[in-house]
């Protein structure tokens, strides 16, 4: 079994005379405040746990918001073995974090929203990536191609328009049932906005196949070059509008 890919860090630590240290901050405590870390779990399509090297993961990129805020981005090794704690406001806090290669490439993503709301130890927020080859999941369609292991779908939205994009397979279930580790075969190598998901599937009785698309709220969410819309029947989708 290979070693489970752990990894805890600091997000930020600040230092204020209101939390007990000595200079200033760009986020001061009012006080109170709590300590904050973040477990990462390497996961691969099966599953299973994964390690930093077998991820092809070199470092980690995390982002902290608080109360909406971006307060820092930061970029740490990517080790198992680390574990460090710091002293935060009482907030609500979003994390995102983006796994990196040795070139600067994405090759995974995750996020979480979690909150502060006393000066004891919050248990740490825990995330899980699956890393893997830069995923071309949300990419335009040039013509009707995509990379290999792609293929272009159009869904059908509001005004009688398709939304196009590249999609990849995510297993095989009956029709609305999402298969066994479908999530995680989205979610592999994906590095961009929005989240990625196993939702698309075919028609036809038994076992159908699914394939992936990628939920969002809005624009923001999407690949860049992509639009967010809202599918008949279906949750918004992020892709190319004709």
């Amino acid at each position: 079994m290979k070693r489970s890919g752990l990894f805890l860090a600091t997000l930020i630590s600040l230092s204020t005379s209101a939390c007990g240290g000595g200079g200033g901050s760009t986020l001061p405590c009012d006080g109170v405040c709590g300590s904050f870390a973040v477990t990462v779990t390497l996961l691969d399509t099966s599953g299973g746990t994964t390690t930093c090297s077998d991820g092809g993961i070199d470092q980690f990129e995390i982002a902290l918001e608080a109360d909406g805020v971006l307060v820092n981005t930061k970029s740490y090794p990517c080790k198992t073995d680390a574990f460090q704690v710091g002293l935060l406001p009482v907030a609500s806090y979003r994390v995102t974090l983006r796994a990196l290669d040795k070139d600067g490439v994405g090759v995974g993503r995750a996020g979480a929203t979690d909150s502060i709301s006393t000066q004891d130890q919050m248990e740490p927020m825990n995330l899980r990536l699956v890393p893997g080859a830069p995923s071309q999941l949300g990419a335009a369609c040039a013509g009707e191609g995509c990379p290999d292991g792609y293929a272009c779908v159009h869904v059908s939205v509001a005004g009688g328009k398709d939304l196009s994009f590249c999609t990849r397979d995510c297993g095989k279930a009956p029709a609305m049932t999402t298969p066994e580790n479908g999530e995680l075969a989205c979610q592999a190598g994906y590095a961009s906005g929005g989240k990625p998901s196993c939702v698309l599937y075919g028609s036809g009785s038994g076992d159908v196949s699914h394939s992936c698309g990628i939920l969002c709220k809005e624009d923001t969410d999407c690949p860049a070059g992509d639009t967010c819309q809202g599918g008949l029947g279906s949750q918004p989708l992020c892709g190319v509008l004709k």
